[in-house]
């Protein structure tokens, strides 16, 4: 992200403009953001479980129709 920067300030100083630019990362940052949502939400959810263990190895939890152990507690 540093060197996208630099690169873009350099291309500044030379007399380039670069608002198209600096729209076409954001827009591209956008894009990756809202592909990436469903996934970085998993992965947000995992570590939430993992710090506030909520469930116990070996306990026993019912969550709608399915029911079971807790044999494992991971990303």
């Amino acid at each position: 992200a540093i060197l996208i920067l630099v690169v873009v300030m350099v291309l500044g100083q030379f007399g380039v403009q670069t608002t198209s630019i600096i729209a076409a990362i954001g827009a591209i940052g956008l894009a990756i953001g809202l592909a990436l949502q469903g996934t970085l939400q998993n992965i947000a959810a995992g570590i939430m479980l993992l710090a506030l263990r909520p469930f116990r190895i070996g306990e026993y939890v019912e969550v709608g129709a399915i029911s079971g152990t807790v044999e494992e507690i991971g990303l």
